[in-house]
C-alpha cells in the first residue's frame, strides 16, 4: 500500500463511515492512514462521528446513552484504542471540547496526525502537549490566507480540498515547508494529477481499493 493514502472514515465505500467495521476493513485494504472524526457529547464522551447531530439530536446537548439508542453503530474513541494496535490516524477534531481526548488517543499513536477547520481546537490540542507539527489546518473557501495562518500559529501542515490544490498553491505551501493533505479523491486520474505535483502529498479517499494500486 502507497504510504501518502488514508482511508476516509474508514473503508467508508464498503462500511458505514467512523465506526469499528468500516476502521477494521481499511485495515484489511492495508491502508497506511485512517481518517476519522471526533466530536464530544454532552457527558463529555468523545465519539467517531462527522455530522453534528444523530437523527436530529444535537451531539454536543445529548448524552452518549441517548445518541447510542438513536444509532447502535456509534463508535467511542476509548473503543476504537482498544481495538487497535500500531494503526496510524488522521484525527480530526470537529470541536475544541475534543482536544483533550484527541491529544490522549495521539500520544498512544504517536506516528498519528490531527486536522482541523478550527484553529483554536489545535491550539488547544496543543496545550496537552501535542507537537504542532503534527497538525494540518483545513481549509474554509477559498485558501487566500490559510498559509499565513498556518505559519503565524505555527502548524505543521494544510488540509485541502482538491479542488484549490492548484499548481500555484502547491508551490506556494511547500515553499513554506508544510505538508500537504487532500480530500477526498476516489479516481486514479484525480489522484495522478495529484502526484504530478509531488508523490508526498497525502490522499484521503473513501476508495481505496481503487488507488492502492497506482
Amino acid at each position: 500500500m502507497k504510504p501518502w493514502l488514508v482511508a476516509h472514515r474508514g473503508a467508508s465505500f464498503f462500511e458505514k463511515e467512523n465506526t469499528l467495521p468500516a476502521i477494521l476493513r481499511a485495515k484489511e485494504f492495508g491502508a497506511p492512514l485512517v481518517e476519522i472524526d471526533i466530536r464530544v457529547t454532552k457527558d463529555n464522551i468523545a465519539i467517531l462521528f462527522h455530522d453534528s447531530a444523530v437523527e436530529g439530536l444535537a451531539i454536543s446537548k445529548t448524552n452518549f446513552v441517548k445518541l447510542r439508542e438513536k444509532d447502535p453503530s456509534i463508535t467511542t474513541l476509548k473503543e476504537l484504542d482498544a481495538a487497535v494496535t500500531n494503526e496510524k490516524f488522521f484525527v480530526e477534531l470537529k470541536s475544541k471540547k475534543s482536544a483533550i481526548h484527541v491529544a490522549e488517543f495521539l500520544k498512544k499513536h504517536s506516528d498519528s496526525y490531527a486536522c482541523s477547520f478550527l484553529s483554536s481546537a489545535l491550539e488547544e490540542l496543543a496545550t496537552f502537549g501535542i507537537d504542532k507539527s503534527q497538525m494540518y489546518l483545513s481549509q474554509h473557501g477559498y485558501p487566500v490566507k490559510l498559509l499565513e495562518k498556518i505559519k503565524n500559529q505555527g502548524f505543521g501542515g494544510v488540509s485541502i480540498n482538491k479542488w484549490f490544490l492548484a499548481p500555484w498553491n502547491y508551490f506556494r505551501f511547500r515553499k513554506a515547508g508544510l505538508n500537504i493533505f487532500v480530500y477526498t479523491v476516489n479516481s486514479k486520474i484525480w489522484a495522478r494529477m495529484i502526484h504530478f505535483l509531488s508523490s508526498e502529498i497525502m490522499i484521503c479517499s473513501d476508495r481505496i481499493d481503487k488507488l492502492k494500486d497506482l
